[in-house]
This record gives structure tokens, sequence and C-alpha cells, in this order.
């Protein structure tokens, strides 16, 4: 199925995401401080993420059953990357494993397609020729505590509209 997402148990069909999309925004425990001659130093603690999902249809979304106390496993349809210099990538142990990882080599500015071969969790590109950096493209699955989605509802068009926010754990 292409552009789906899973959410907990409930796989949201596509008639509840006519419209689907996920956004991700970076949650940290980092602080930039400055020495005394006024230098920056960055405080890096913890690193996190907060994803946003909305979507529309025809019906509802089928979330319902969220209990905001406990973490679920969120199955993400919106694509995270990696570049590296060298064409060897160690990818998150976390993703989903029913949509393959792709990668692309930068050559001349532009991405283009190359193989991928996964052992564990490096991803190996095939070389090509005047690339200068490879990029590995992944679907993350994200633990996270949530509240119940916010819903609306066009009694005109019929369509059921929904968001998600969710933190990583």
């Amino acid at each position: 199925m292409l552009h789906d997402i899973i959410i907990g148990t409930v796989r949201v069909g596509f008639d509840a995401a006519h419209q689907l999309t996920q956004t991700y925004e970076p949650l940290g425990g980092r602080s930039l401080r400055r020495k005394l001659s006024g230098a920056a130093h960055v405080q890096n603690n913890w690193s996190k993420w907060r994803t946003v999902i909305s979507g529309s249809g025809r019906l509802p979304e089928g979330l319902g059953n969220i209990d905001p106390a406990a973490s679920v496993s969120i199955y993400c349809m919106a694509p995270m990357s990696i570049t590296e210099a060298d064409n060897s990538i160690l990818l998150p142990a976390s993703r989903r494993t029913d949509w393959s990882p792709h990668g692309y080599a930068i050559v001349d500015g532009r991405m283009v397609p190359t193989g991928i071969s996964i052992a564990t969790n490096t991803a190996t590109l095939t070389t090509v020729s005047g690339a200068t950096h490879y990029v590995a493209v992944y679907y993350p699955i994200l633990t996270c505590y949530c509240d119940k989605p916010t819903l609306s509802f066009s009694g005109r068009g019929t369509v059921a509209g929904w968001t998600l926010t969710a933190e990583e754990a």
C-alpha cells in the first residue's frame, strides 16, 4: 500500500486519508551557551522527534482508542534520509521493513537513483562515477506518546478531518 500509516494497531484506511500529510519537528535538550570570551559552546543532552499527522476523507480515522498514558508505535509514511560522503550508511534499527530503503548518489548537485543492499542496519549503495555523496532514504517507526486526535467534520461536504500530534518517547 502506498502512503499508508499505522498508528498503534490501526492502519488508517484510505477512506479516512484521501489527503494525508506528516511533518517532523526536532525536539532536543540543546542549549547554546557563551564562554567568557563570547565563543559559542553547544550542549546536547538528548534528541527526539515530534510528528504531526493530518488526514481527511469521507470517514473518521478510527483512532478513538488511543490511550494517552501508553506509548504507541507509529509506522511513518513520510521518509527520512541520511547523507554520507561514503556509500556505506548506518540506518536506524527502528524503520519500516514493509517499505524498503532506497538510495541516491549526488552527482553534479543532482540525486541519481542507485542500487542499495542492506545488511542488518548498514545500507551499502552502489557506487556511481562522479558522486560526491550518497543518500539513503528510509521510513521510520517512532515510539511516541500522543493525545487523541483533533477531529473535524463538514456536514455539507461529508469530509472528516483529523490531526494527531505525537512526541517520541
